[in-house]
């Protein structure tokens, strides 16, 4: 075993690295992912409760690869893992596939993350043409430093960050079946290629885990949808990413362990990704005639001017950067920061209260207490299942008639054998009083929960109470926002749980709003509900907001237009048919425009005399102020086609009024 012992580089030097690619945002959602890497009941050969337990065992023992792989460019390949791995050690060939794991993790993300799956719906994507006047680089720049910094501002400094290995002889053999010798030198370097891009890889996420908190400000200010949406966004958001990665870890070990093959032009676990004709999924098959790999780019030198003087200022305080440790064991190299505790925080750090409360101060411009300062009695329900949600959404209602309040909290992100979703019903909120923290799972009285699905469908995102089917009792609409994620449709769907006299809320939906393929374009039915009277009948119906729709091309427009949003409404009444294709009401801006918003916040009142429908639109772009919002008004006089009343437009740059 051989050591060697390398003094990290300069803070000015390495920020740019680790911003310009993003390495601790991998790291973070391939952490996350393992969490939902379960059975979900599609069983095969290669895919079973065993194989599951025995490649999350493998990631557990050889994390170092994971991460190591985690930050690595480039895809490797399938082929050479059956063709090499049975004359391999157990160990080597472990290490090996773990890292593998890690490299599909990175470009499952970077697939959805780009947008390179659907050319306007990706996160970044939908950042630059809805914010940044359709500057792709800007935002691509922008979104993977800012990225680092926002995640690394909620939460703490993270220990297993401080390890990465990679199989370096069988990297190296890799490249060398590609034609590509990673022994030569850069010019004015003392490391070859391989060398360069991890050590520098690695010392700069060391100087995220430093300083990314610090310089969380200078983003956020630059993107309120990057601190809004990162965690939430549908396509390419955290969550979305971390339900698309154990998906296609199942498909990792299809090819690693089978003979399956994968005729030119199907996609790798459903994500297509088709640019210049080609298709970028398919290099996880072969590495041979495969696409320049990007570590080519890594070791070029680096043209972005990443973080300035600016960003550099942010830092209260000097930062001293760890020395690394280099082991090389088995054919394997191992960077570490040298043994002792983790570097702690500068001083000025703010606990994760103030964290939280500058995050509500750059965005909302809001201030933020902690609960237990404003009242004497707090109870605290939480849940133990990690990354759950719990709290998304929460209503009240009288579920079992009479006069008993009963509570809905949801977790759309809840785990049981799969990432179902889950809603919790207290019947009586009472009966927790005396106590200060309760396990919602053991409060609850009822537990509602989604479809065992592959990508996760968002079950509970929304909630709304009304007597849907007007027999006097409370019913419980649940948002299903995500419906068709694993086709990528993202039609969305809307579940109705009736209330019954003593007993409370059915286990099973009884109606289903899903409406057909001539309003199924990403609209997310169910990412907005509320409930007011909209045909004057005094009782309440049913309005859904759907901000993310895109607006098909019509008299209006000319081309669709992605995320101009809509609003529909349903109304309530005795005869309900199961399944509601269509709507009682379409609603629509009278001028449209992309990622808009429409319907992101919806509410109903009388406004001189008339019963009025308002209606936020804060994604709305006014003259050369991205983001400054939009309210309209329609009056519900006419029940066939509320008519606009008023329009409020905001007047300054990310506004955003409406939210």
């Amino acid at each position: 075993m051989r050591y060697l012992r390398v003094i990290s580089i300069g803070l000015g030097f390495l920020l740019p690295m680790v911003l310009g690619c993003g390495m601790t945002t991998h790291e973070q959602i391939t952490q996350r992912a393992i969490s939902w890497f379960v059975d979900d009941g599609h069983h095969d050969a290669a895919v079973n409760p065993a194989s599951i337990e025995h490649y999350r065992s493998l990631m557990t023992e050889h994390w170092s690869y994971v991460l190591g792989g985690s930050f690595f460019p480039d895809w490797t390949a399938a082929l050479y893992i059956r063709q090499k791995g049975p004359t391999f050690s157990k160990k080597r060939r472990e290490r090996l596939e773990a890292f593998m794991f890690g490299i599909i993790s990175h470009d499952v993300a970077d697939i959805l993350w780009h947008g390179h799956n659907n050319k306007q719906e990706g996160f970044i994507r939908a950042i630059s043409l809805g914010s940044m006047d359709g500057h792709y680089d800007a935002a691509h720049s922008l979104v993977d430093r800012g990225a680092e910094t926002v995640l690394r501002h909620g939460r703490d400094a993270n220990p297993s960050l401080r390890r990465w290995s990679m199989p370096e002889d069988d990297i190296r053999a890799i490249y060398q079946a590609m034609g590509i010798d990673l022994k030569a030198k850069a010019e004015g370097r003392p490391l070859d290629s391989l060398y360069y891009c991890f050590h520098r890889g690695f010392v700069a996420a060391q100087g995220i885990e430093l300083i990314g908190s610090e310089v969380f400000p200078l983003y956020a200010a630059q993107s309120p949808v990057l601190v809004e949406q990162i965690e939430n966004y549908y396509r390419g958001g955290v969550t979305d990413m971390m339900g698309w990665i154990p998906h296609c870890w199942k498909e990792l070990m299809r090819w690693i362990n089978t003979d399956m093959e994968l005729p030119y032009g199907k996609s790798f676990c459903e994500l297509v990704v088709e640019e210049y004709g080609d298709y970028k999924d398919n290099w996880a098959v072969s590495y041979i005639d495969a696409q320049p790999p990007k570590i080519n780019s890594l070791v070029s030198p680096h043209n972005h001017p990443v973080m300035d003087t600016a960003a550099l200022s942010a830092t209260q305080e000097p930062i001293s950067m760890p020395e690394v440790v280099v082991t090389q064991d088995e054919g394997g190299i191992t960077l570490s920061v040298a043994t002792g505790p983790p570097p702690a925080s500068p001083a000025t750090a703010p606990s994760p209260l103030a964290r939280r409360g500058l995050v509500d101060h750059i965005v909302y411009g809001m201030d933020c207490d902690a609960l237990t300062d404003r009242y004497s009695s707090v109870i605290t329900l939480s849940s133990s299942v990690s990354y759950a949600g719990l709290g998304t959404a929460v209503a009240s209602g009288r579920f079992g008639g009479g006069n008993q309040v009963n509570l809905a909290v949801s977790a759309p992100f809840y785990k049981t054998d799969t990432v179902r979703g889950a809603i919790f019903i207290v019947r009586d909120p009472r009966q927790l009083q005396g106590t200060t923290q309760r396990d919602i799972a053991q409060a609850a009285d009822q537990t509602l929960l989604g479809e065992s699905v592959a990508i996760p469908v968002r079950f509970g995102h929304s909630l709304a109470v009304l007597d849907y089917n007007h027999d006097g009792i409370d019913d419980l609409v649940v948002g299903v926002p995500g419906d068709g994620a694993q086709q990528q449709t993202y039609a969305g769907k809307v579940l109705v749980f009736l209330g019954h006299s003593g007993t409370g809320l059915s286990t099973e939906p009884d109606y289903t709003i899903q409406f057909d393929a001539s309003l199924n374009h990403n609209t997310q039915l169910g990412e907005v509900l509320r409930v007011a009277d909209l045909n004057g009948d005094s009782r309440l119906d049913l309005l859904i907001g759907a901000p993310s729709y895109e607006l098909q091309a019509n008299n209006t427009c000319s081309s669709s237009l992605a995320q101009a949003g809509a609003v529909f409404g349903i109304y309530s009444r005795p005869q309900q048919t199961p399944l509601l294709t269509h709507p009682d009401l379409h609603i629509y801006a009278h001028d449209p425009s992309a990622y808009a918003n429409f319907g992101k916040s919806l509410t109903v009142d009388t406004i001189n005399g008339q019963r009025t429908l308002v209606v936020g639109a804060p994604g709305f772009k006014s003259g050369p102020n991205p983001l400054a919002g939009k309210i309209y008004g329609f009056t519900l006089s006419s029940i066939a086609a509320p008519t606009p009343q008023f329009n409020i437009v905001g007047t300054s740059k990310f506004q955003q009024l409406g939210q």
